[in-house]
């Protein structure tokens, strides 16, 4: 009798696990009356991880007959992916059964995925019977570090991180050369990846296998304005000139600054013109450093300022200035420029505006 074969487009399928006949002939049990006859090995099967390579894997599937009378394999239904099902064969004596082969696309979409085969039957109490497999895609080279792994530093100082390199058992030649491609991030060690084996589909023998293959050292600059900062660094591993892996590492940081400034940003609000107006700005360094104001410059009117009265550095200090607003109705804009003897903020500039509403004297 004619086998038909329905492929129904609901899933992507990218991986499967396989069953020797040998292995399975021996875990069927004989057949309870009243039950089905039908007993399909396996039912759901989680085959692990696999990286992303787009290759594909033959499976199979045992349909067993339990029963007393032959059984029919009617049809296979199954998720797309399933490509070139076949059947032994379509009439299962009893004790006996048939081998379902198919092979499946290993995609390269990272994440887990399912695929499905029915089986329809004879049966009459089960006559449908469900195949499921699930697996997970991986990256074959990766990173350590997430997106998550915030790193800190302060203006005009660099960062210097280790990033692990793991690889899902993935193929490379024995001697591969790295390379990195980053903006603000710099690797001061790029090794030389030796020992490995040849180029090879070594996911299907071992799935769950994860090798760290280089430890890299990186320079995070920290030369930027205050803020925080995020780069995607490309690694590649060339072996000749072809490109065998490649993994996206990103890497996250603040810059902060040496000398917090409270208030940073100084909005004296609405006023009259050539008001005069007093504020107390504080610096602070923390209890790790101490430092002294020794000058403070602006391009505000009327501009004055106090130092602390003590000439001793300490961790914070905090300085008087006034000034007046302009004459002019309408928003107004200015600087304060403090002058320290802090080694990495000789310099800290805090912005000023306000609004001019009226005229004052």
């Amino acid at each position: 009798m004619l086998l038909m074969f329905f492929f129904l487009a609901s899933l992507t399928t990218v991986g499967c696990g396989s069953a020797t006949i040998a292995s399975k002939e021996g875990s069927f049990e004989r057949s309870i009356p009243g039950t089905t006859s039908v007993h399909v090995e396996p039912m759901r099967h989680h085959l692990g991880n696999f990286p992303s390579v787009n290759k594909t894997k033959e499976v199979q599937t045992l349909v067993k007959n339990n029963g007393t009378s032959e059984l029919q394999i009617k049809r296979l239904l199954s998720s797309c992916g399933y490509t070139k099902p076949n059947v032994n064969r379509t009439w299962v004596p009893p004790g006996e059964f048939a081998v379902i082969t198919a092979t499946i696309a290993l995609g390269a979409i990272e994440g887990p995925r399912t695929t499905s085969l029915t089986i329809e039957t004879s049966d009459s109490i089960q006559p449908v019977t469900t195949v499921t497999f699930a697996w997970e895609i991986v990256a074959p080279l990766r990173g350590d570090l997430s997106e998550s792994d915030l790193m800190i530093t302060r203006t005009y100082q660099d960062i210097e991180k280790e990033v692990k390199l793991i690889s899902h058992n993935l193929g490379i030649c024995k001697s591969c050369t790295m390379y990195c491609e980053g903006n603000e991030v710099i690797f001061l060690t790029l090794p030389k990846i030796t020992g490995h084996q040849e180029s090879g589909d070594h996911s299907v023998e071992s799935p769950d296998k994860n090798i760290e293959i280089a430890s890299l050292k990186a320079v995070v600059k920290g030369s930027k304005p205050p803020g925080f900062y995020k780069e995607l660094v490309q690694v590649l591993l060339m072996c000749g000139d072809e490109e065998r892996a490649r993994a996206t590492i990103p890497f996250s940081w603040k810059v902060e600054t040496a000398l917090s400034v409270t208030p940073e940003r100084l909005f004296v609000g609405q006023t009259e013109g050539m008001r005069t107006i007093e504020k107390s700005i504080l610096l602070s360094a923390g209890v790790e450093r101490r430092f002294r104001v020794f000058k403070v410059e602006s391009d505000l009117i009327d501009f004055r300022y106090e130092l602390p009265l003590s000439t001793n550095s300490e961790s914070r200090q905090v300085i008087r200035v006034s000034f007046a607003a302009p004459s002019t109705q309408g928003i107004y804009r200015g600087q304060l420029k403090f002058f320290t003897d802090h080694p990495e903020a000789l310099e800290v500039m805090v912005p000023v505006s306000g609004i001019v509403i009226g005229s004052g004297r």
